[in-house]
């Protein structure tokens, strides 16, 4: 193994109780959509703490973390909201107060996916500690909103905070393989319209939200009915939310082969991420790597494998100065998209 890649993975290791200890910090603060303040104040805590050259939270509120100076700009994106808890009683454990042991960490969040935060932070200390620094200015960023609307934080830092990477690591949980992309995601909204009447005579009116019976049937239907993909497999739709308005109630790569000394198996994401901006709006190049499993987003217990916060911080480590050295002058580049941003 090349020394440089037996130097990070013991560091890497070193660190597992620190970012163990940040990742449990991180999922005891709530930071549900539109209310990730307390989450990004950590983060910028944890990031002055270990070392990085600036750190900046933008107007939308994500937050950015600089390590070296040099020309060739390298993103690595954790979205740092959460979905809420759902019912406290699908769960074993206190969702903020969560639940640690020799492998595990348990908590909202903890996959999905602040966990990455987590492994990013300390990569950059061991680039610090190592002196992995080159001609490549390395942006940590814990974007905001991503539940709500994926993507939509990286529209603003790319045409708002002007940031303009070569490409970006998704940290979203991988499960140890390298993903290569994901299903993406198209919102459509259907409305119905009636004439309101009082709920006691609803034969006076004309209810919407009867009309709206046999659309979902259809939708319903056409689920069942959308085509598979070799690679991202098949297509799905669901009614996510249904709303209402009346008068009243009443009215109705090789980094990886050369730390772990094995071939990576590369795959992707069943959900969409915000690669639906920086891929599939600004063609900027994406890869997926990072801790936990993608059964454990939303879902109760949510939990991560600590193996997996060293894996990543180390695999985090060796990128930017992998790339710089063998990839940044071969990288295609999307001219045209990069002169519409800027």
């Amino acid at each position: 193994m090349d020394t440089n890649f037996a130097k990070v993975l013991d560091l890497a290791k070193k660190y597992e109780p620190e970012m163990s200890r940040f990742l449990r910090d991180l999922i005891a603060i709530p930071g549900e959509s539109c209310d990730e303040k307390g989450t990004v104040l950590r983060i910028k805590e944890e990031m002055e703490k270990v070392g990085f050259d600036k750190v900046e939270i933008d107007p939308q509120g994500n937050i950015l973390g600089y390590v070296g100076h040099g020309k060739h700009i390298i993103a690595m994106d954790a979205h740092i909201d959460t979905v809420g808890v759902g019912s406290l009683e699908n769960w074993d454990y206190d969702p903020y107060k969560g639940f640690e042991d020799d492998e595990i960490i348990i908590g909202r969040g903890a996959s999905d996916q602040i966990g990455g935060m987590a492994s990013m932070v300390y990569a950059g200390k061991i680039i610090k500690d190592l002196g992995l620094e080159g001609d490549y200015t390395l942006v940590v960023v814990g974007s905001v909103q991503e539940e709500d609307c994926d993507g939509l934080c990286w529209q603003y830092i790319i045409k708002e905070d002007k940031l303009v990477p070569e490409f970006v690591v998704i940290t979203e949980p991988t499960d140890g393989k390298i993903y290569r992309g994901h299903r993406g995601r198209m919102e459509i909204k259907v409305l119905t319209k009636g004439v309101s009447c009082h709920g006691s005579a609803p034969e006076r009116g004309d209810n919407a939200i009867y009309k709206m019976a046999p659309i979902l049937q259809e939708l319903r239907g056409l689920h069942e009915n959308l085509l598979d993909h070799p690679f991202l497999g098949k297509g799905s739709l669901t009614v996510s939310e249904i709303f209402h308005t009346s008068p009243s109630r009443c009215a109705v790569a090789d980094t990886y082969k050369g730390l772990f000394g094995k071939d990576p198996v590369v795959d992707k994401w069943t959900f969409s991420t915000n690669g639906v901006s920086i891929m599939g709006r600004y063609g900027i190049p994406c890869i997926g790597f990072g801790p936990g499993h993608e059964d454990q987003a939303h879902a109760p217990n949510e939990r991560t494998w600590k193996k997996e916060l060293v894996d990543c911080a180390a695999m985090y480590a060796m990128i930017p100065s992998i790339y710089v050295q063998d990839y940044a002058d071969k990288m295609p580049k999307d001219t045209e998209n990069l002169v519409k941003i800027k």
